[in-house]
């Protein structure tokens, strides 16, 4: 959109320039351009300083997506209806203040889930009141971020595992998860301020430590049957989490997005110890119900784990095939996160070809660079140009005011632009000649022209000179530019010696 109406603007001006120049096209398009570098040092230094308005829900005409992009609703199926959309789709972008975080820390938190209903799990039932956290203590290194998410027609925001603050307008509840009032129907832009960390530290009240230990012996007695040998070997919650992980590992189970069909009332048997197959969401459940089982405090998450490999300098793309579900116990007081899909032994073929068979997959390296900086660069144009509001100019400001290098480089930038402009202008406004030889005869023309004497309208140069020679004919020489010029116009005189002595003749003229 941008892009268009920079170009509408300046099609629009050549048009009316050149209407202005009679239908000289060429003069209208370097006329055009001429007044473009003029203004742009100038369009650059109001964009940037002149106040801005703080409209915080206005809309400029600059229309969002309305394409529903997937969300989480707060449910995670295990049977045929379980969410699995392989889309390269974007579903948010993330600006960060630095550079990207390592893979391991690309977690993005949606929403918990702890009731076990055998196909399916949900958050806590509405009736459940819990106290209202007033800080949430969370550890580890601090990271602010920017985020665009886009229609997902749900109300949950996305934010770093762990996030430290609420964000503006939103609701952060003692699950570190925030929700908005509305469903998100238009692109949505936040700040978030996050701690990398896998764990943080809560206290448990009671309805939560009953939602996150409960489960059903006859629903999976083969599954309690392990979980008690592992509760009778270690009285260590570590050291249980990591009997679990080990059991996991041991059960040979593969990775698939194209899984057989669980019994759905005994789903974590029937993964465990039939079909041995799945995807994430299949293993955070089994995981989950297997670690309640041994003592262990467990909920399911679901969100998003990036792929660092969609990341460009402080830039990262989530898309709908990076949705994910993972597990947290509660070990030590802490809410710990445990990645159950690197239990997996094995991953099938199929799967890969479906992991592959995206569009992004099967590109280019090159042309997926290309691509990954296209998408980079409209990001940028819409936080720094479409969205620069007034907290934006204010916070640019005052991290000029801060850093004197910041005002140096800018001042500098500019002076750079404005040379650019200038050397693109007298390139533009050079004048341009039919030939060398006219080119040649400008300098006795200007003369002529500051004496009183302009060339009129369909007067041909032997005539324009020959009025001049009539009323000076003291002017001995003009008759032989006269004569030079016309032969080297149209007697294919292009000799180089015909030239000089054209030069020689006009020298003559103006002396």
């Amino acid at each position: 959109m941008l892009s268009y109406v920079i170009f509408e603007i300046f099609f629009l001006l050549w048009m009316i320039l050149t209407h202005r120049m009679e239908g000289n096209i060429l003069e209208g398009f370097r006329s055009s351009m001429v007044m473009f570098m003029y203004s742009l040092p100038w369009v650059v230094v109001l964009f940037i300083f002149f106040p801005r308005i703080s409209f915080e829900h206005a809309d400029y005409g600059f229309k969002g997506e309305v394409t529903k992009r997937m969300g989480h609703d707060g449910t995670m199926y295990l049977d045929a209806n379980a969410l699995l959309v392989p889309s390269d789709r974007i579903v948010m972008e993330v600006g960060f203040e630095d550079k990207v975080p390592n893979a391991s820390q690309l977690y993005f938190r949606g929403s918990i889930l702890y009731v076990d209903k055998k196909d399916h799990w949900e958050p806590l039932p509405h009736h459940i009141k819990r106290k209202t956290k007033f800080y949430y203590p969370t550890q580890g290194k601090e990271l602010n971020y920017k985020v665009t998410l886009y229609p997902t027609q749900k109300k949950w925001l996305y934010t770093l595992d762990m996030p430290k603050y609420a964000i503006k307008d939103s609701t952060l509840d003692r699950d570190l998860i925030s929700t908005v009032e509305k469903n998100i129907d238009e692109p949505r832009h936040y700040t978030a301020t996050s701690s990398l960390s896998n764990s943080y530290s809560e206290h448990l009240d009671d309805a939560t430590y009953k939602a996150s230990t409960t489960y059903s012996i006859k629903q999976n007695p083969q599954t309690y049957k392990e979980a008690q040998k592992i509760k009778k070997a270690y009285t260590d919650d570590k050291a249980r989490a990591s009997a679990v992980m080990q059991f996991f590992k041991a059960q040979a189970l593969t990775y698939t997005l194209k899984p057989d069909a669980l019994d759905t009332n005994h789903t974590t048997d029937s993964f465990l110890f039939n079909t041995r197959r799945g995807y994430c969401v299949h293993f955070a459940s089994s995981f989950v119900t297997m670690a309640r089982m041994s003592g262990l405090p467990a909920r399911v998450v679901t969100g998003y784990k990036a792929d660092k490999s969609e990341s460009l300098k402080n830039y990262l793309a989530v898309k709908e095939n990076n949705a994910h579900a993972w597990a947290e116990l509660y070990i030590n007081k802490s809410w710990v996160r445990y990645e159950t899909t690197s239990t997996a032994s094995h991953i099938d073929g199929q799967s890969l070809n479906i992991l592959n068979s995206s569009t992004d997959k099967k590109q280019n390296p090159i042309l997926k660079k290309i691509n990954l900086y296209l998408i980079y660069t409209k990001y940028q144009i819409e936080t720094w140009i479409l969205y620069y509001s007034h907290v934006r100019q204010l916070q640019l400001l005052d991290y000029a005011k801060k850093n004197p290098s910041f005002i140096f480089g800018f001042i500098m930038s500019l002076i750079a632009l404005i040379i650019i402009s200038f050397i693109i202008i007298a390139y533009f406004r050079r004048p341009t000649y039919s030939s060398k030889a006219l080119e040649t005869l400008q300098p006795l023309l200007q003369s002529l022209a500051k004496q009183g004497y302009l060339r009129r309208k369909n007067e041909s140069m032997h005539q324009y000179l020959l009025r001049y020679s009539i009323d000076h004919p003291e002017n001995i020489h003009i008759q032989k530019v006269d004569t030079l010029y016309e032969q080297i116009l149209y007697g294919n005189t292009l000799s180089k010696e015909s030239h000089i002595a054209l030069k020689w003749s006009i020298k003559k003229c103006l002396k």
